[in-house]
């Protein structure tokens, strides 16, 4: 221990046991001793009459700790699946599938599809409702029956019509029979959602050919989806009655005009990109039914295309010529516009008085004096092309005839022609099988067409149109297969038999 200590005033160091400074003279008070040498003290610690004062500078704040951060995205992810599980156990694992193939390209691809074919709907929807007037002075349009009693273009009216694109029916007292548009307002969404998978097709670039058609499909589901929630927020209420679509058709119609949409679409991607992929998509049985059913199917629609050209050409003569019965109250302007819309319509119709079928109501309008003096009373009910030989004058009715039947006949019989011949029937009786398979695809393509819109139904027994149209088609179509092989056979070399 040292027996030296500091003097509390000047700093000198003076012995422990002095009680007084050697050197200032100052009073010492007694102090521990040091227990090591003792180190001369700071500024600070002792005071210098003659040293500058020197401001002390306070120690900095201890800085506060960081906020503890909060749970992350994951965490919370994860917390919510655990109190999931604890009222059902195993629903996370339901939902995180979910989420996991709501996030996949098929999806994403699906969802993109079905905004572009309701889109394109809703334009042309309203494109209609600002064109067509409502129902307010009687029937000035024949587009206008979803705008009900209102003169004046509503939001409900745009939604009804962008529903009524795809054929779905109505549901309320008298218009339950009918459809708002003709048939070729399907086009627009069709062809919207074959535009948006062939567009965003890419997408699915790296799936398998058949699951990549398969997958297109799921477009299907969404455009459904959205077309119900438009179909029920188009619900009116007219004089207490609810004026709405029949959920039912809504989800056939829509599952149809996507399915169709999607196939073309994904068909004309990889017609685009992999043109080679699509050679062995399908097996050869099912190559060879398609090429044989190919023939049938085109001059099918050929023949209802120029059918319901001529009796919109007949009507419009009509209408120009200033017959009330045929221009419906509608201007003469709005009837010439409107009429050539329903030709899908009308084909059907003539085809069925075509091929010596019946129809329900005159679709070859008689003139409003035949009309007064009774002559049409019988083309008001089931009648044949042959009825219209008394309200028609001689000039009209010969022209119409030949048309009406000849279309149909040539059409059947090349139809046959060309299906013996892409199948290579060898034998006249093979052909003539063959060239019948015009009259099943016929009346199975017609009915269906007929069945999917309700202006044929009103016009068209589909019993009367199935039967008409699968006899006369398959006589034909066997008369020119049974052509298609003759010419074979009298192609064929000296000596050689042909099969029978």
């Amino acid at each position: 221990m040292s027996d030296k200590v500091f003097c509390g005033e000047c700093g000198t160091v003076v012995p422990a046991a002095s009680k007084f400074c050697t050197s200032c003279g100052s009073k010492q008070e007694p102090i521990a001793p040091a227990a090591t040498e003792p180190t001369p003290p700071t500024v600070g610690l002792f005071k210098d009459p003659h040293a500058t004062p020197t401001p002390t500078t306070p120690p900095p704040p201890a800085a506060s700790p960081p906020p503890s951060p909060g749970p992350s995205a994951a965490d919370a992810a994860r917390q919510a699946a655990q109190r999931i599980d604890q009222l059902n156990p195993g629903a996370s694992d339901l939902t995180s599938q979910l989420a996991t193939q709501l996030k996949t390209p098929a999806v994403t691809v699906a969802g993109i599809v079905a905004l572009y074919g309701l889109a394109a709907s809703l334009v042309v929807a309203i494109i209609v409702a600002v064109l067509t007037p409502g129902l307010g002075d009687g029937v000035p349009s024949a587009l206008s029956f979803a705008a009900l009693d209102e003169s004046r273009v509503s939001l409900g009216e745009i939604l009804r019509l962008t529903v009524a694109e795809t054929l779905a029916r109505p549901d309320f007292p008298g218009r339950d029979s009918v459809t708002y548009l003709p048939m070729i307002f399907t086009i627009v969404p069709i062809g919207a959602i074959a535009f948006g998978m062939r567009r965003e097709g890419a997408r699915l670039a790296d799936v398998d050919v058949r699951t990549r058609f398969a997958t297109s499909l799921l477009v299907v589901v969404p455009f459904v989806c959205l077309l119900l929630l438009v179909a029920l927020l188009g619900k009116a209420d007219v004089e207490g009655q609810d004026i709405a679509f029949k959920y039912g058709s809504v989800i056939l119609a829509g599952t149809l005009i996507a399915a169709c949409g999607a196939l073309v679409g994904t068909w004309l991607s990889l017609r685009d990109t992999a043109p080679e992929t699509l050679s062995g998509l399908l097996p050869p049985v099912a190559v060879k039914v398609l090429q044989a059913v190919r023939q049938p199917l085109r001059t099918g629609v050929i023949a209802v295309v120029l059918s319901g050209l001529l009796l919109t050409f007949y009507a419009e003569v009509q209408i120009i010529r200033g017959q009330e019965s045929v221009k419906t109250q509608r201007s003469t302007v709005a009837a010439v516009v409107e009429t050539p819309l329903f030709a899908p319509e009308f084909g059907l119709t003539v085809i069925s008085l075509g091929t010596i079928g019946t129809a329900k109501d005159a679709v070859f309008v008689p003139s409003d004096d035949a009309i007064e003096k009774g002559d049409a009373a019988k083309l008001t009910e089931d009648h044949r092309i042959f009825d219209y030989s008394g309200p028609l004058s001689i000039i009209a009715f010969l022209p119409i005839l030949v048309l009406t039947v000849g279309i149909p006949l040539l059409l059947a019989l090349y139809g046959g022609f060309a299906t013996a011949r892409a199948v290579g029937a060898p034998s006249p009786g093979l052909g003539a099988a063959w060239g019948a398979l015009v009259g099943v695809v016929w009346s199975l393509s017609f009915v269906l067409l007929r069945s999917l819109n309700a202006f044929t139904g009103a016009t068209v027994s589909g019993d009367s149109l199935f039967v008409s149209s699968l006899l006369f088609g398959a006589i034909v179509g066997a008369i020119g297969g049974f052509l298609a092989t003759q010419q074979q056979t009298a192609a064929s070399p000296p000596g050689v038999a042909p099969r029978v």
